[in-house]
């Protein structure tokens, strides 16, 4: 039967193991069922209490559960490499510290003639395991604030690993210090456990200093380059709008056209020629939308186009003629990254409908609008839900539903997104001012 101090430390082991999948759960999105991932972490458990039960050397125990949870890692959620060794090095390198920090706190607080005290079954070793702990569970609450979703690249890397180094390095000496301290005075001991207190609280400040900055800098880059890319969306869109503008001329010019067909028929000229030109450049724009507005009837003929080429089914209804308060550039924002991303889904349709569906109206005081396409791909979510891209380059792509949604909520809209296995949906609703 096991003891009470058996019962205590694999209680204790459950909680790291817990701790570490919470951590991994924040810092990365799964590639696999969530009920998948508890199975695989509860696996990790049993390995862990039956290295206990067998007495298996602490310091393999160790390997052995950081290896299986770096496995669970690097192969269950959406993780490079560099930063999944990253994590889970640094997840249980923390949790030494704290294990390390709370036995010196321990030894401190109950003037103890030595550390060694710690390591057998008593109350003082379950004080430091319960410290432990409860400094375990508030680190949990503070990485909550760091942005584990960023992208490590390697400059971020130095800063954040170097400073993490140093000071880990500086408490386990002073934790060996404190394990060779025999005979020491009370005050000295203390200043001990205050000094490592110290260096373990800079570690952490340092460590989200240096994540708020890089956090800044990448939110920095990121509304640049959706400044840019809606600067340059609107100069495209003007620059369709004066096409189209010449284009109407020549629309409404066929009065003369008419004249000219007339007179080359009384000479006896075969006008078919000339017929067929006129044709063809009209039934380019055959299509031309009404919408109430210059811009969206821009931006969904030029999409229209698109889908005729990739025989994607376009049906759409839009009546815009009340949102005039609506900035053009927040018109051609919202409406060419939602058909883009729907164009993108149909587009990897191998077998089956390609199709979109947009409809858009004014009810009482609200513009309301769903646009539909059918789909086939994967969609990835993170832990709050927020859809992420596919594409390998997650710092350029992925941007149009965050600047889509930056548009509706300028004008305290709301915009929430559905999906199921073959369609996704997107609806809109904009108060009229």
């Amino acid at each position: 039967m096991l003891s009470v101090s058996s019962i205590i430390t694999i209680v204790s082991s459950i909680i790291e193991v817990w701790g570490c999948k919470v951590v991994l759960n924040y810092t990365s999105s799964l590639k696999i069922d969530k009920k998948k991932i508890d199975i695989d972490f509860i696996f990790v458990n049993l390995i862990m209490i039956v290295s206990l039960i067998t007495n298996v050397d602490a310091d393999l125990r160790s390997l052995i559960v950081i290896i299986l949870t770096w496995h669970i890692y690097i192969n269950k959620y959406e993780v490079d490499t560099i930063k999944s060794v990253i994590i889970v090095i640094g997840y249980w390198t923390v949790v030494t510290g704290i294990n390390a920090l709370s036995m010196g706190i321990v030894f401190g607080i109950n003037s103890l003639e030595s550390m060694n005290i710690l390591l057998d079954s008593n109350i003082y070793r379950y004080e430091a395991i319960l410290i432990g702990k409860i400094l375990l569970i508030i680190g949990l609450n503070m990485y909550k604030l760091f942005d584990g979703k960023s992208k490590f690249i390697k400059k971020d890397i130095i800063y954040m690993i170097v400073p993490i180094i140093a000071n880990l390095v500086s408490i386990f000496i002073i934790y060996k210090y404190m394990l060779m301290t025999m005979s020491d005075s009370r005050i000295d001991k203390i200043e001990v456990v205050f000094v490592s207190v110290i260096l373990f609280m800079s570690n952490i400040s340092l460590i989200l200093g240096i994540n708020r900055i890089i956090i800044k800098s990448k939110n920095y880059v990121e509304i640049n380059s959706l400044n840019e890319k809606i600067d340059n969306e609107y100069k495209y869109y003007l620059k369709i709008k004066e096409n189209q503008r010449k284009i109407s001329e020549l629309y409404h010019d066929m009065k003369n056209h008419l004249i000219c067909i007339k007179e080359l028929n009384k000479r006896n000229y075969d006008s078919t020629s000339y017929v067929n030109s006129i044709e063809s450049k009209l039934e380019h724009y055959n299509n031309i939308f009404n919408t109430g507005n210059t811009i969206l009837d821009i931006v969904l003929t030029e999409k229209k186009e698109i889908c005729i080429y990739k025989k994607i089914d376009f049906i759409c209804n839009i009546n815009f003629t009340k949102c005039g308060f609506i900035e053009d550039e927040d018109v051609c924002t919202i409406f060419s990254n939602l058909i883009d991303n729907a164009i993108e889904a149909c587009d990897c349709i191998n077998e089956g409908d390609k199709k979109i569906i947009i409809e858009g109206n004014i009810i009482e005081k609200f513009f309301i609008m769903k646009c539909s396409n059918t789909k086939t791909n994967y969609i990835v979510v993170d832990n709050k839900n927020n859809i992420c891209t596919t594409k390998k380059d997650k710092n350029s792509h992925g941007l149009g539903i965050k600047s889509m949604r930056r548009a509706v909520e300028t004008y305290n809209g709301e915009m929430i997104i559905d999906y199921s296995d073959n369609e996704f949906t997107v609806k809109m609703l904009l108060p009229l001012v």
